[in-house]
Order: structure tokens, then C-alpha cells, then sequence
């Protein structure tokens, strides 16, 4: 298992229970056998980019690589590697420079909008495979019925659902992963929040995003960073300006009692419920950990098992804040 990993954002996909049950009962070789199909390969060819899942790392015991890892008894986690070749367009200019440069000298013309289209291609088709390969791991967390995947990139969480779909149905599941969604407005929710008017155990920090839906002379969103939520300007662009929060810092309350106990835990959060920055107290983490003897492996595991662990506390924070989550999605039968 790699030694650094991001585990401070994740987006979350809902999915109809099922999944880790037949991961758990599989678990052993055959699920390491029908998860190595799945296993990430190089991009071939003219192909841009490749992902699948990585192995994790050494087993203690006995030196073996596993595809998936059981982390306290109430999730599994998998690891997806995009493999992604870097072919920079600068490049790819001088390559086709080249070309053109010799049709004008030739034919004593330069290339049409069609020619420098094929150009394009040829270009790319002759650096690629000689292009350096950027392997980049997306750690995922499985869970009953949810999944965090660990970014925030729309397009890359979509990417890693298809496989995780791929992958239920090669366990015989063939429930689709969709993004979490809540059964009140994300956008109330957090206005309530960053306006104090919320009764759950979140307060609001920092790093507010307000966006403006009516079409005025308002500008439309307003980033404002590095200045705390409850101060007087701010409060009144949401109160008298009618903004409305889309994304906003929080902190969970001190002394709040949770089984993983979060009381000080950071992050920030969007009206799509992504996670980022996801920071948990100095004391937290070295009461978790407890003595690892400046064991890196060791560190790294305690720290996956914390986030683990604080990962459904804070979903329950927020769908029980919302109302619950909306599973009406599951009822209509959708494809990826």
C-alpha cells in the first residue's frame, strides 16, 4: 500500500445493500480472483488514459498482495489507479509543426482545417507511446450502503462507479452506484448552518461559497475565503443580499459524543455533499494511533481505520440534518 494517499475529500455513491455483504462472504482468494480481472492496465495505443483497481500492498502474515482489505469489521476498502499518459500540447505543437513546415515546402501551400485535424492525430499517435504515464490512486471505502470515494472530481467519481458497477455484477449484484442525494434542499441546509439556525452539532468556520440564483445585478457566486462565517458583512450578504451558502467550512461541536469521536473535526462541504479537507485534531489522531514507534505502514493503517471509522458518523450527521437520504433514485431502473 502506497504511503501517501488522499483521504481528506471523497464524493459519496449511494448503492442498495448488498455489495460488502458478498464482498465480506467472498472474501479470501476468490474475491481477490474476481477482483484481479478488474485489475488496472497501461494505456495501449492512441489511448489517452486506463483505470482499474491496484493491489493494496503486503499482507502482514504472509507477504501477499491483496486487491481489497477489510477495515474494522464495517467496510472494504479498494484501491482504483488511473493510469493516464502526459502528453503535453506543446509537444504535440512541434510535432505538427514539423509536418506542416514540410507540406509548404513541398506543395507550396499550407495544411487545410482538414489536413492539420489528421496532423493532430498523427501527432499524437506517434508521442503517445513514447509519453510518461502518471499513475494516480483513488481510494475507496465500501460500505452497506453507501461508498466514499476519495475525490472530488465529478468526472473521476463517475469513472470509478462504472467499475464499482462492473465489478457487482461480477459478483452477481447488479445494483447501479448513484450519487448521494438528500431528501431536503443541501443549499437550505447549509444556509441554516453558516446563520447559526441549525440544531445539529456542526457550526460553521470558513471558506463560504454563496451563490445567487435570481438573475439581478448581484453577482452570481462569491467566494470568500480565509474569513469566519459568523462575522457581520458575511451574515448580511446571506440575510439582506438573499444569498444562499452552496458550500461552506464546519467544524463538529467539542465535547460532542460520537462512538469515533469527532468533536473537533473539520472539513468542508457542498450542496452535492462532497467532503474536502477533512482534518481531524492533533489529540484524536494520537489517541487513535496510539504508539506506532514512527512505523510509517503502521501510521498509515491507524490513519485509514480513523477515517473509516468517521466516515458514517459524518454521513449520519448530514442526512439526519437533511431529512434523510433520498433513495426514490432506486426505484427507476438507470444505467451508467
Amino acid at each position: 500500500m502506497k504511503t501517501k494517499l488522499n483521504l481528506k475529500g471523497f464524493t459519496t455513491f449511494a448503492i442498495k445493500s448488498g455489495l460488502l455483504g458478498r464482498m465480506f462472504r467472498r472474501e479470501g482468494s476468490d474475491l481477490q480472483e474476481v477482483l484481479g480481472r478488474r485489475e488496472a492496465e497501461d494505456p495501449k495505443g492512441s489511448t489517452w488514459g486506463m483505470h482499474g483497481l491496484a493491489k493494496l500492498g503486503p499482507d502482514y502474515e504472509d507477504g501477499t498482495s491483496e486487491f481489497a482489505r477489510a477495515i474494522d469489521g464495517n467496510c472494504m476498502m479498494v484501491m482504483v489507479q488511473f493510469n493516464d499518459r502526459i502528453c503535453p500540447g506543446a509537444n504535440i505543437s512541434e510535432q505538427m509543426s514539423e509536418q506542416v513546415a514540410a507540406i509548404t515546402e513541398r506543395e507550396g501551400r499550407k495544411p487545410n482545417k482538414t489536413e492539420m485535424a489528421q496532423l493532430r492525430d498523427d501527432a499524437e499517435a506517434f508521442l503517445l507511446p513514447r509519453s510518461h504515464i502518471r499513475r494516480t490512486p483513488v481510494p475507496v471505502f465500501i460500505y452497506d450502503e453507501r461508498i466514499a470515494i476519495f475525490t472530488t472530481s465529478a468526472k473521476r467519481a463517475n469513472d470509478v462507479a462504472a467499475l464499482l458497477f462492473s465489478i457487482a455484477n461480477d459478483l452477481g449484484l447488479h445494483d447501479v452506484p448513484l450519487p448521494a442525494s438528500a431528501v431536503d434542499s443541501t443549499r437550505g441546509w447549509l444556509t441554516s448552518v453558516a446563520l447559526s439556525e441549525d440544531d445539529s452539532i456542526l457550526e460553521a468556520t470558513s471558506n463560504v461559497v454563496l451563490r445567487y440564483d435570481a438573475t439581478e445585478e448581484k453577482k452570481a457566486t462569491l467566494r470568500i475565503k480565509d474569513k469566519a462565517v459568523h462575522e457581520r458583512d458575511v451574515q448580511d450578504l446571506i440575510t439582506q443580499s438573499l444569498y444562499q451558502a452552496s458550500e461552506l467550512g464546519v467544524v463538529v461541536l467539542e465535547g460532542a459524543e460520537t462512538p469515533a469521536g469527532l468533536g473537533g473535526v473539520e472539513f468542508t462541504i457542498n450542496d452535492k455533499l462532497i467532503i474536502k479537507g477533512l482534518k481531524f485534531p492533533d489529540l484524536t489522531i494520537k489517541t487513535h494511533l496510539g504508539d506506532t514507534d514512527g512505523n510509517k505502514q503502521a501510521e498509515l493503517d491507524g490513519v485509514i481505520t480513523l477515517v473509516a471509522l468517521a466516515i458514517p458518523e459524518i454521513w449520519d450527521i448530514v442526512f439526519n440534518a437533511l431529512g434523510g437520504e433520498d433513495r426514490t433514485a432506486f426505484e427507476e431502473d438507470d444505467e451508467l
